[in-house]
């Protein structure tokens, strides 16, 4: 996908462009399972939009309790043996 940058990219990449596929990956899934003869095989619907916005606002809280945790590396003040 040329043109954009990567803040555009994300959201294009982890929605957009699986809310797109996905529906035809259900329904060639459902077919060829039902064209082989097993039973009744659908894959539920999946909200894209949402599992990208949760998966941005967990990277969002890892980021910041990473940023918590090593607010210092040293103080100087260390006894050592």
């Amino acid at each position: 996908i040329a043109g954009y940058g990567k803040e555009e990219l994300e959201p294009i990449i982890g929605s957009f462009c699986p809310s797109i596929l996905y529906p035809y990956a259900r329904e060639t899934i459902a077919s060829i399972v039902a064209k082989g003869g097993f039973p009744e095989f659908i894959l539920q619907p999946i909200n894209f939009d949402a599992l990208y916005a949760q998966s941005r606002e967990q990277a969002m809280q890892q980021a910041a309790a990473a940023a918590q945790a090593k607010p210092s590396t040293g103080n100087g003040s260390g006894s050592e043996g």
